[in-house]
């Protein structure tokens, strides 16, 4: 419970994995709605709000449209990332090293700094196509 009550809307956080999130943001935005209003509205479902209806659901192909739409995206930010220098560890291209000190080995892993990078470059060559 909030340690002070408030008489409106705040923001909150509420943690999701972005493999649910990011395609949930899309459906959403082609069925002429946000997140969040699908949001409150299953919370109040689930709290028995008087008056509370479940939101429509989209059909499965637009969900596996979706989904297989965010995880192109995430392979195209990861190829990019790759390709980048890394202010974390150091590398200029390929995985970034993991570990400390002496142990670091190239990982599996990104640095987020690298990610984000990687993002808005993903981002602005996405909407040089689209604008």
């Amino acid at each position: 419970m909030p340690s002070q009550p408030s008489s409106g809307r705040r923001p909150r956080a509420v943690n999701f994995w972005d493999d649910d999130f990011e395609p949930a943001r899309h459906l959403a935005e082609q069925m002429g709605d946000n997140r969040n209003n699908i949001i409150e509205r299953l919370l109040a479902h689930w709290l028995r709000r008087p008056g509370a209806e479940l939101p429509e659901r989209p059909p499965q192909e637009v969900i596996d449209a979706a989904d297989a739409a965010w995880q192109a995206r995430k392979k195209d930010i990861h190829t990019i990332a790759r390709t980048l220098p890394c202010p974390d560890c150091g590398v200029d291209q390929g995985p970034c090293l993991m570990g400390k000190g002496r142990g670091k080995r190239p990982g599996t892993g990104l640095h987020h700094r690298r990610l984000m990078a990687a993002t808005r470059r993903y981002e602005e060559t996405h909407s040089d196509r689209n604008g």
